[in-house]
């Protein structure tokens, strides 16, 4: 398994589970986790924004600022959480491969049952994007 989260390092490299995890606390504003929460939700749906996460002001929807590095290496740029957690879903995928020693094939993703359907559908979705065979 892999953590759940995603950092953006103060290189601009993009860092995932156990390494976004390492370095989450000299890093807070450019590190996300409850992904899956966030997916397909409106700000005023999840009651208190985690840090770095704003609405978007045409659709409601929940968007996530990452910010510029000091070194100037890497610009803010904002993602949507299904961006991020695709990120998460590719280094699962990784894993599993270097485990059987081959590409995966069919894949099944297991989902909090608090999940809606349509989050359910962008989960799969950003499962898709990456590959996977969902």
């Amino acid at each position: 398994t892999s953590h759940a989260l995603v950092a953006r390092a103060a290189n601009g490299e993009w860092l995932v589970g156990e390494a976004a995890q390492m370095q989450a606390h000299k890093n807070r504003g450019n590190t996300f986790a409850n992904l899956l929460y966030l997916i397909g939700k409106k700000a005023d749906e999840v009651g208190k924004l985690p840090n770095g996460t704003v609405a978007d002001e045409t659709t409601g929807f929940i968007k996530l600022v990452v910010e510029a590095s000091a070194d100037g290496s890497a610009e803010e740029c904002v993602k949507k959480p299904e961006e991020l957690l695709a990120m998460v879903l590719e280094r699962c995928k990784e894993l599993a491969e270097n485990h059987v020693g081959g590409k995966v094939g069919p894949t099944v993703l297991t989902v909090p049952l608090v999940l809606t359907p349509e989050q359910r559908v962008l989960v799969a979705a950003a499962g898709q994007s990456i590959g996977l065979d969902i």
